[in-house]
This record gives structure tokens, sequence and C-alpha cells, in this order.
């Protein structure tokens, strides 16, 4: 499963890219973003994808897919699917309630 020095490897290594994706220009606009939910679900989005990038830099492709590190790989892959969901469901119920800003092409 690892040991505590690969753990905190994976919480750096998945720490230092999600701060790297949060401080990209146009990272805090989009439509979703302007709903309080679609906030949240942004960022637990972003959070379980960056666990998941620390375990594949630190435990490498083939250890991450191994018995019993596998359930945790699959949970985030998972998670990560499941918040996107959400976070599309949100999209569409947000710009269904005639909200303008929402769901409009602003570039």
């Amino acid at each position: 499963m690892g040991t505590t020095r690969e753990w905190l490897e994976v919480l750096f290594v998945g720490g230092l890219w999600g701060g790297g994706i949060a401080l990209l220009p146009k990272r805090n606009e989009g439509p979703v973003l302007l709903t309080p939910k679609g906030r949240i679900l942004d960022r637990v989005n972003s959070v379980l994808a960056s666990l998941l990038f620390g375990i594949l830099v630190v435990f490498h492709f083939r250890q991450a897919f191994h018995w019993p590190l596998a359930f945790v790989t699959l949970a985030l892959t998972g998670g990560i699917i499941v918040v996107g969901w959400l976070v599309r469901s949100e999209l569409r119920r947000s710009h269904s309630a005639g909200n303008p800003e929402v769901g409009s092409n602003q570039s």
C-alpha cells in the first residue's frame, strides 16, 4: 500500500500540480463557476485529480493498478467521473434556470 514517505510524496506532488493548475490564467472563469455548488464541485474535482496525479507519479502507472492500491486509484478515477457528471448537470440546471451568464459562449 506504500510507506508514509511515499504517501507524503503523493500529497506533495499532487499539491504542486494542483496549485499550478489553480494559478493558470482563466482558471476561475467559466459558466459553472458562477454558482456556489459549481465552485465547490470544481474544487473537489481538482483535489481528486491532484491526488490521482500524485499517485500515478509516485507509484508509477504500473504499481498504481496493483492490489490494494488499485482500489484507491479506481476510486479516485470514479470520483472524478462522478463529479464531472455533477458539474455538467449543474451547468444544465443553471442554464435552464434562465441565468443569462451561465452557458453563454464568452471568450
